[in-house]
């Protein structure tokens, strides 16, 4: 009686967590808008992608507690419905657990962490392609204790690639899907450990696309992965190295009119026909090759020394468009649409008759290479550089650059684990970080031309009487640059961490309980090498360290009720240093940086009820979490002084709370059904405050303006989601699943420019044109959204059938099929753009832009292993 007491509650909890209608209308919400869109990158995707994959054992707490009988504790790793729903049914509307962002996680492979340390996203690109050798994991989710690294609010989880943790095997792996890339062939090679001790791993894949999904993606990537190890009685020594070099074409979300005009939802403005063959525009090349060198130390039978160092280089290389001197080539370019009719390219048109014409001619909504090689080489230029030398050749108007991040890391953490009379568990842990960013861009192809003019044409135009306002950079005396040189900007980022922690976990008869702490130090600066002619003093050589100190505390206590029903609950306070990109105004340009940075302050508590028996696994959870004190610097056109800027906005303050479910029930033999949501509310609790500054001036302006952000939503993610699974596994070694998931309340990223006094002066409250202005979009029209997804899976063990085969052979055959209603219509992320016209306050000439869900897609998977 006692257990349906406790599940009614949780159950009762979920609906009050949920919010009214009219709540929904009236509370808004705001994320990060991204600026002009060839210098946006697709990080809605790499988000995705940084989102840990958890994969949870089949590990079961069974049996009954009896008087004062020592109750197990209960697993961390644990299969959990609820996380399980998260990661696999709503990863493709891109749903966040708890709202948080990618850097409440930490990502380890082999003890050491990998994420990167100057904006906190994931290391999923350092090994994504290989499957067969990532799948040994632990995973800590929320605030838990752990014994590997001390976690934040997210958790934490750790890959062991180690060789002597690889299956034994010869697999040999094909698959098809029509997601990012086509095909997919993979084989990996575990020796499991020899007599000798010796422990041998290795795998390698490669995936390809001449195109993807979308239109103009296609996909090229090679990822390989070798282990060696040995092992003696109390140590073992293990080096591992792993790169996932990849290039792939990518798309960029456009404003809803483009997609009508292009008649489909997938339509992507990144590419063009060049000679008979699909060009991209914007492609991203990624390589960085990791070494681990790891030593485990099992000093008794009670105490462990884990160390791991590793090192790691390589690059990230995205291409775009880029001119001087000529109009905007981008096909999505808000003055080439029909709703600019009246003043762009199609002044001598109606709206309605530009419509038509580029619906009469669907090439103009595409990158036009043609034009470019055809400007590029017109007529002859002649040019006197600043050394008075004459050029005579063909100036490129356009051209292919490459804005380049070259990387370097180095990462060490050495962990301490004892257990001591078998009840008391400590913990504790030395980290360092270090990550060097040197960022750069260059001339990739000229696109016919001889030679491309690197002047600064915004300071140009703004400073006519100051001689050096073009230049970029005043050690160099030529304006001329060519393939393969460096122009723009030239700077490094050079970032370190260094934390240690500790950790106690005590376990009683009825009780477990721990306390935990974590004290670190960040500091980074910047180095530039270009000398620039508007801020000769403040952009070439090292600027000042910016250094922060930070600690953090938690703890938490588990009720064992039994050796099945568990209640938990947990708390943490933290300090976090902010990220490079928020300190410094424009680091592209200058060393500036934003006024009396601070720390971020983040605080959470949830309380949980675990039950765990044969039949049923369940588990609610209810948590609130407040992030205070979050800085942000966003780039973008700035309207109002025709120049690019920054906004530096301080005093973010949020708050996420809400309630989890998850439910697993065994309906008969094989017969199983899973029930799991997430009901959250994440919204904004305080107004923002602004400063503006200009690329191309030292002048402040707007400092500490007003941003009218109180209860705005927060963005990114859909704030209730939910699923319905029934599934069949058979005795005969196949299974089939069915999973329907809802989504709603999801917000479009709104632009603090757009609530500002400036923005709304002189626009009647509440009336149209200010709400147009005001109002933040909830994504679907607020509807709700769902998904249908099926998979199924065989296996045959092929000495059953081949008596004569001498190794034991396996062919496992995994098909996924996901959104099978096709739904083409699921908005999963909106921004709305930091551009705005502060003189017509029209919203209609810088619309919200979007991505959309893919419809039907699949996976198939073939493999054959041999052990």
């Amino acid at each position: 009686m006692k257990k349906i007491k406790i599940v009614l509650f949780f159950l009762i909890l979920m609906p009050i967590l949920s919010v009214s209608a009219q709540e929904q209308e009236a509370v808004q919400t705001t994320a990060t808008s991204a600026v002009d869109s060839f210098a946006l990158e697709d990080q809605s995707i790499a988000n995705l992608k940084d989102i840990p994959i958890i994969t949870l054992d089949e590990s079961e707490l069974g049996g009954s507690a009896m008087g004062d009988q020592n109750i197990s504790s209960l697993l961390g790793a644990s299969r959990d419905p609820f996380y399980s729903a998260a990661i696999f049914s709503w990863g493709s509307m891109r749903f966040k657990i708890r709202g948080y962002d990618n850097d409440q996680w930490k990502t380890l492979v082999n003890g050491v962490p990998l994420d990167y340390i100057e904006n906190g996203y994931g290391a999923y690109s350092l090994y994504s392609g290989l499957n067969d050798v990532t799948r040994n994991r632990e995973n800590v989710i929320g605030i838990k204790p752990t014994t590997f690294t001390y976690s934040g609010l997210g958790g934490a989880f750790a890959l062991d690639t180690r060789a002597s943790k690889q299956r034994k095997q010869l697999s040999i792996t094909y698959s098809a899907t029509n997601r990012s890339y086509r095909n997919r062939l993979m084989l990996t090679y575990g020796s499991g450990l020899t007599k000798k001790n010796w422990a041998f791993s290795a795998s390698v894949s490669g995936r390809w696309a001449k195109e993807g999904y979308i239109d103009g993606t296609n996909y090229q990537g090679i990822s390989y992965f070798a282990s060696i190890e040995k092992v003696l009685k109390k140590h073992s020594l293990s080096l591992t190295t792993f790169g996932a070099p990849v290039k792939r074409g990518k798309a960029t979300p456009v404003m809803q009119e483009v997609y009508d005009l292009a008649g489909s939802n997938y339509y992507n403005p990144n590419w063009g026909y060049q000679e008979g063959e699909k060009r991209n525009a914007k492609v991203e090349y990624n390589h960085q090759p990791t070494f681990i060198l790891n030593h485990d130390w099992d000093i008794k039978e009670n105490i462990n020394l884990n160390t791991s160092a590793a090192y790691s280089f390589g690059h990230r290389i995205v291409t775009g468009i880029d001119w001087y001197n000529a109009y905007d080539p981008r096909p999505d370019y808000y003055r080439n649409l029909p709703s600019y009719a009246a003043a762009g390219n199609y002044s001598d048109m109606t709206v309605e008759q530009a419509t038509q014409y580029i619906k009469d001619h669907p090439e103009v909504l595409q990158v036009n290479w043609n034009k470019f090689y055809e400007d590029n080489t017109l007529t002859m230029d002649t040019f006197v550089d600043r050394n008075g030398d004459i050029i005579i050749g063909n100036q490129s108007s356009y051209i292919l650059a490459n804005y380049v991040q070259d990387i370097q890391r180095a990462n060490f953490n050495s962990v301490f684990n004892v257990n001591l009379k078998k009840d008391v568990d400590i913990s504790a842990g030395l980290v360092y970080q270090f990550q060097k960013s040197h960022y750069y861009r260059e001339v990739k192809d000229l696109l016919g031309g001889d030679f491309f003019l690197n002047k600064n044409q915004f300071g140009e135009r703004d400073f006519p009487d100051n001689e050096n306002a073009a230049v970029f950079n005043l050690d160099d005396p030529s304006f001329i640059v060519k393939e393969g040189d460096k122009y723009s900007y030239d700077y490094d980022i050079v970032n370190q961490d260094v934390s240690v922690w500790g950790q106690v976990v005590k376990r009683f008869n009825k009780f477990d309980i721990y306390v935990a702490g974590e004290f670190s130090n960040t500091r980074f600066f910047r180095n530039g090498y270009f000398k620039s002619g508007l801020f000769p003093d403040n952009s070439k050589g090292k600027s000042a360290v910016v250094n922060f100190h930070n600690y953090s505390v938690k703890g938490g206590a588990t009720y064992k009720i039994n050796g099945r029903n568990y209640i938990s609950v947990n708390a943490i306070y933290q300090t976090k240093a902010p990220y490079y990109q928020n300190v410094f105004v424009s680091a592209r340009t200058r060393d500036f940086i934003i006024d009396n940075p601070q720390n971020e302050t983040d605080y959470s508590v949830d309380l949980s009820y675990t039950l765990n028996t044969p039949k049923v696994k369940l588990k609610a959870s209810g948590y609130y979490s407040g992030l205070n004190d979050v800085s942000k610097v966003k780039s973008f056109y700035d309207e109002r002084y025709n120049s690019f800027g920054n906004i530096a906005i301080t005093n973010i303050d949020e708050v996420h709370f809400g309630g989890e479910f998850g439910l697993e029930y065994n309906i008969a033999k094989g017969i199983s059904a899973t029930v799991a949501a997430a009901v959250g509310r994440f919204y904004y609790t305080d107004r923002m405050k602004a400063t503006t500054y200009v690329d191309n001036t030292q002048t402040i302006y707007d400092a500490d303006q007003t941003i009218y952000s109180k209860n705005f939503r927060v963005s990114g993610t859909p704030q209730q989601a939910y699923s319905l699974g029934l599934s069949y596994r058979s005795p005969k070694y196949w299974f089939i699943s069915l999973t329907s998931s809802f989504f709603n309340d999801t917000w479009a990223d709104f632009s603090p420019v757009r609530r500002t006094d400036e923005a709304t002066d002189l626009v009647p409250y509440a009336s149209e044109q200010w709400n147009s202005i005001v109002d933040q979009e909830r994504i679907n029209d607020g509807k709700l959204a769902y998904t249908l997804d099926l998979f199924a899976g065989y296996s045959w063990r092929l000495k059953n059938q081949f008596s004569n085969l001498k190794k034991d052979m396996y062919l496992v055959l995994n098909v996924g099929v996901n959104n099978i209603t096709n739904r083409k219509d699921l908005r999963i992320t909106a921004f709305e753009q930091l551009r705005f016209d502060f003189d017509t306050k029209n919203t209609d000439l810088f619309k919200n832009r979007y991505a959309y869900a893919y419809g039907i897609n699949y996976f198939v998977n073939l493999a054959l292993r041999i052990n």
